[in-house]
């Protein structure tokens, strides 16, 4: 994905989520937005679709960069898009995972998100829908551990956290949702070198889902 030329403290600013999403004209659309704020790579994207179809596929995602994923609806079907993605925590050896759920008509259904990390050594995405009913309906197995919210009306905020990696996501919940997702280290020397001078005084960075302005584009 080209990045914009726009550079903000030395770094380039590439699109957003919203930005990905435009001239997407279906009724369902999902843009995954993560921001890599650790010292590791996120690579070797998996996708597994359950129904709809990826217009943007995911990237590898650079320390301190922002990589976005594009999902929509398939053509001619009265259906949503829902599915699993996941990303090698390199160095780590283990692997995030995000689920989505954008259905077509929010009669029974709500828009839903699932973030989680497998356990250390457990480094594939199983194809077909196995990933997706788990994180979809089930509860944490023991090759992945999640957390799942679903988004209503009310503004929420998804956190899972372990040892090593905290995770936090917020998804709108519209036909066209767009979810933020941001991996955090839980050890401030795990965090990408050019977050640096992002540490206030307390040694936290500032709330990850409001400042994007360090982000480069995966």
């Amino acid at each position: 994905m080209a990045a914009s030329s726009a550079s903000v403290s030395g770094t380039v600013v590439g699109p957003t989520a919203q930005e990905c999403m435009r001239g997407v004209d279906y009724r369902v659309v999902c843009g995954i937005e993560v921001n890599n704020w650790t010292r590791f790579l996120l690579t070797e994207p998996m996708v597994r679709p359950a129904k709809g179809v990826v217009k943007t596929p995911p990237d590898a995602v650079l320390p301190g960069h922002r990589g976005v994923m594009v999902v929509r609806k398939s053509w001619g079907l009265l259906s949503g898009t829902c599915g699993t993605v996941s990303w090698l925590i390199e160095s780590l050896n283990r692997r995030l995972f995000v689920m989505w759920h954008v259905p077509y008509s929010f009669d029974r259904n709500r828009n839903t998100l699932a973030v989680g990390l497998s356990k250390v050594g457990c480094i594939g995405h199983s194809s077909g829908r196995s990933v997706y009913n788990t994180m979809r309906t089930a509860e944490s197995s023991g090759n992945i551990t999640f957390s799942r919210l679903e988004f209503g009306r009310e503004s929420n905020t998804l956190i899972f956290r372990d040892d090593e990696i905290e995770v936090e996501g917020t998804m709108g919940s519209s036909h066209k949702a767009v979810v933020k997702i941001v991996v955090r280290p839980t050890r401030r020397q795990d965090y990408a070198p050019t977050l640096e001078g992002h540490f206030g005084m307390g040694g936290s960075v500032r709330n990850l889902l409001d400042f994007t302005e360090p982000f480069s584009s995966a």
